[in-house]
């Protein structure tokens, strides 16, 4: 039969924990002396309605019968096939074949007697432990005995008579048999974690099938005996040849098992990538793949950033406890490896330490990676009286820990990138100098509010002369200014307004109200702040600021219109109303209509630089770009100027921000863009198969038709899109960085090359720029000049070069003004580099002439150098 081993259930566990449970146990109790008085009315039955005792001659003595028959219950407790389910463990016995013998050799009360002697014991010392199971198994055996000898007697069994009425007997009285242990063993159970039984439930717990098999198995013992007893041992060989076969099944389909959980759990956990959840997920598993009550996993702190600790319990719960673990008592045994410490451990101090953990059996594993100890994993209490963990459990163990161990440096190195991410993030919204939010972090700010129906106002100010301190007094005097302004402003500011640095000498304070009052009260406490001079070097000096205002709503401070309620708008009235504050003097402005045409000075230039446009009046000049490895022409970068009629030729620092301020970016940026694709044209048809570079607007950029003008320039012109390289700086690119992204990755479908222009000045992450679709960095020219406070720029340098050479990217170096700086260079394994040491920018005729110039006489020269 399948008789299922009666277990410590979870309520029985939280009987020394919590009085409510107390009353299981002794309910198990009542039930069990019902069994028992279940077994005396039973007996009473045979004695009464059984035939008179006998036995059935077959050559042997009674004594003999009856020891074997002893001998032959004793062993079916020994030699049993355990098949764990859930918590509880089905043992699969061959007890039905001495019984079924016993029917037709010995009467109803020697067989009763037999049965419950001959398993006493191998209970008794199985379960010496647990008087509970002994107590139910023996009371159980008098119950099976009893119930079997009366149906067998009952559906017309006879002494000696082999017959199909008594086959008919034996398997029905096994099957009854089956039924009732069945149902007395679940009863039992439930009653034992208090929960109510299920008829259908119980009744799915049995297995007639094999009970029958035994049955069968016992007919043959009996006919092998009417023949010749002596032939016994045939039968023998045959059922120990079925249980050995059994065994070996059990234990390949626990291996089958064992595979296709490592196949599961490695897919399952695998996809893991945060600490948290792989080790809760992967807990939760073992206590299932391993039958266990409890599995622990403690990370060190050396591998966590601090102690971790998981429990994980088979009832589905995980708990995250403080403090040592339950495998910290076998940190001793771990140094040497994985522990296996089975029920009744031989080894005292070891079975001692598992004691103390509250314990009965446990195996272990330290979690090793990247040449450290990460941690310890620990899996105790197997499911169940009946078996204890082994060998096999200990492999799959290792293996299991082998693939959590993968997963958990996975996941821990994407938890390192996750909370760079987040510093990076952090840092990306707040200027590092002050510590104050970036205008970045700002317009966010003002974006969430403004989309919520918010009204707001922005105060930009701009320190006046502050280039004159940081010339005089020095860079770090300047820096400390700085810093003195941004907490003087944090604090003579209201607590729920936002101080932010925009870079430079510029500053802004976010108001989330459009309230004219509240607006021109905090405009007049900016200005305050500055009243108090500022002690610099034990020097005081008096600072001025410059503000401009703009608010979303109408102001009765300024009789004006109502701005627009953009956040890019708003900032951009606040930024005019400073430049006329700033030009004027008048110390602050609110932004009005009138002040979007600027001062004369500046509406004039606006107005001069779009004729210009019109006009063709732009022209570009080349700066070569030159193969550090050889000194060898690759290409050159296309700066425009304005050779204005009045004010001679003007830089691009000198108008392309008044282009930026009035729209005029986009028509500027592609004058700039078709000169020098027909400049590179040139070069090509004359046999120098050059590339050009251009530098682009991230406004431009993210006009929904700037690909598009991009591509149909390309087009016009006789040169491949992947000579052309358009250059971005690396801070204007974090303004939308979804956007620019899309943009660039449009650009790169079209062939062209993309740079991110002044690597290493801005705030954008590394993550970020790895995600760019850029096939060129270029090293900004700050980084080559002598570093007035100690610092090695050309480390950051040669560590810009490895980074760029790790992405895939060519490193371009800008602002090459010495030959000794070209020698470092070449050393640090920069791609190419450009600057007025090899050459100023030059007009399209200049150019070409320094190309003829250089190809017989420098290249050779640097070509030594190298």
């Amino acid at each position: 039969m399948v008789r299922e081993v009666l277990v410590r259930g979870r309520v029985e566990r939280a009987v020394t924990e919590s009085p409510a449970a107390l009353g299981y146990p002794g309910r198990v109790w009542l039930v069990l002396a019902g069994i028992a008085a279940a077994g005396a009315a039973l007996q009473l039955a045979v004695l009464v309605s059984a035939p008179a005792a006998g036995t059935w001659q077959v050559g042997l003595p009674v004594a003999v019968v009856v020891v074997v028959l002893l001998a032959g219950f004793a062993a079916t407790e020994v030699a049993v096939v355990h098949i764990p389910t859930g918590r509880n463990t089905f043992t699969l016995t061959l007890s039905e074949i001495p019984l079924v013998v016993g029917l037709f050799l010995l009467g109803p009360v020697a067989l009763v007697l037999v049965r419950v002697l001959g398993a006493l014991v191998p209970l008794a010392v199985r379960n010496r432990r647990s008087p509970r199971k002994l107590v139910f198994n023996l009371a159980w055996y008098w119950v099976e005995a009893c119930t079997a000898a009366l149906i067998w007697h009952g559906f017309g069994g006879r002494i000696g008579e082999l017959t199909p009425t008594t086959w008919l007997a034996s398997g029905v009285a096994v099957v009854v048999v089956d039924l009732v242990g069945t149902l007395l063993i679940s009863l039992v159970m439930a009653v034992d974690a208090g929960v109510r039984p299920r008829l259908r439930e119980l009744l799915s717990e049995g297995n007639p099938v094999v009970a029958l098999v035994n049955a069968s198995a016992a007919l043959v013992v009996l006919y092998v005996l009417t023949v010749d007893w002596r032939a016994i041992w045939t039968v023998a060989v045959v059922v120990g040849v079925l249980v050995f076969a059994l065994r070996s099944h059990n234990r390949l389909r626990r291996r089958t098992e064992s595979l296709e959980q490592l196949g599961r759990f490695t897919g399952e956990i695998g996809g893991q990538l945060d600490v948290d959840s792989a080790a809760a997920a992967a807990l939760l598993w073992m206590t299932r793949a391993l039958k266990a009550e409890v599995v622990e996993l403690t990370l060190t702190e050396q591998f966590a950033g601090r102690p971790r600790r998981w429990v994980a319990r088979y009832d589905g719960s995980v708990a995250t406890p403080d403090g040592p673990g339950d495998g910290s008592v076998l940190q001793p045994w771990l140094a040497a490896g994985p522990v296996l410490v089975r029920r009744g451990a031989k080894d005292r101090v070891l079975g001692g330490a598992l004691r103390s953990a509250g314990l009965r059996d446990a195996i272990a594993m330290p979690l090793q990676g990247d040449g450290q100890v990460m941690g310890t994993l620990l899996v105790g209490d197997r499911l169940g009286d009946v078996e204890t963990f082994g060998p096999n459990d200990m492999r799959e163990l290792v293996a299991l820990g082998n693939h959590l161990g993968v997963t958990l440096r996975n996941a821990r190195r994407a938890d390192l990138i996750r909370e760079q991410a987040d510093d990076q993030l952090r840092r990306s919204l707040h200027d590092e100098l002050t510590g104050l939010p970036n205008r970045r972090c700002l317009e966010q700010r003002l974006t969430t509010h403004l989309g919520a129906g918010g009204s707001a106002a922005v105060i930009l100010l701009d320190l006046d002369r502050f280039k004159d301190i940081n010339d005089t007094l020095g860079h770090h005097t300047g820096d400390a200014l700085l810093r003195m302004v941004a907490e003087r402003l944090d604090r003579s500011t209201p607590s729920d307004t936002v101080v932010a640095r925009f870079g430079g000498d510029e500053y802004a304070v976010l108001l989330l109200t459009g309230d004219a009052g509240s607006t021109a009260s905090v405009a007049d406490m900016v200005r305050q702040a500055f009243a108090v001079p500022f002690g610099l070097d034990e020097l005081q000096v008096t600072v001025e600021a410059s503000l401009g205002v703009a608010v979303t709503t109408a102001s009765t401070a300024t009789g004006g219109p109502a701005p627009s309620t953009k956040p890019a708008e708003l900032l951009r009235q606040a930024d005019i109303a400073m430049f006329a504050a700033k030009t004027r003097r008048t110390g602050v402005e609110y932004y009005r209509a009138e002040l979007a045409v600027g001062s004369p000075a500046r509406l004039t230039l606006l107005t001069d630089l779009r004729n210009a446009i019109s006009r063709g009046e732009l022209t570009v000049h080349f700066q070569p770009k030159l193969r550090l490895r050889d000194g060898e022409v690759i290409g050159a970068e296309a700066l425009v100027r304005w050779n204005h009629p009045e004010r001679g030729v003007l830089g691009p620092d000198e108008f392309v921000p008044v282009a930026e301020h009035s729209g005029l970016i986009s028509p500027l940026t592609f004058v700039v863009l078709r000169q020098a694709l027909a400049a590179c044209a040139e070069w090509r048809r004359a046999g120098r198969p050059l590339g050009v570079a251009v530098n682009i607007s991230p406004r431009s950029l993210l006009e929904p038709s700037f690909v598009d003008e991009v591509a149909r320039a390309i087009a016009a012109v006789e040169v491949p899109a992947s000579a052309v390289t358009l250059e971005i700086t690396e801070s204007s690119l974090m303004a939308d960085p979804e956007r620019a992204i899309e943009a660039l990755q449009r650009l790169r479908t079209l062939g062209v090359q993309l740079s991110i222009d002044d690597l290493g000045t801005g705030y954008s992450s590394l993550s970020y720029l790895q995600r760019l679709p850029v096939t060129e960095v270029k090293i900004d020219k700050s980084f080559l000049l002598e570093q007035e406070d100690g610092v090695d720029g050309f480390a950051l340098v040669g560590a810009i070069v490895d980074l760029g050479h790790r992405l895939g990217r060519h490193v371009v170096a800008e602002g090459v003004e010495h030959e000794d700086v070209w020698r470092q260079l070449q050393q640090l394994g920069c791609d190419s580099a450009q600057g007025y040491w090899m050459s100023r920018p030059l007009s399209a005729v200049d150019f070409a002439g320094w190309l003829d110039r250089w190809r017989p006489r420098q290249v050779a020269q640097l070509r030594a150098i190298g």
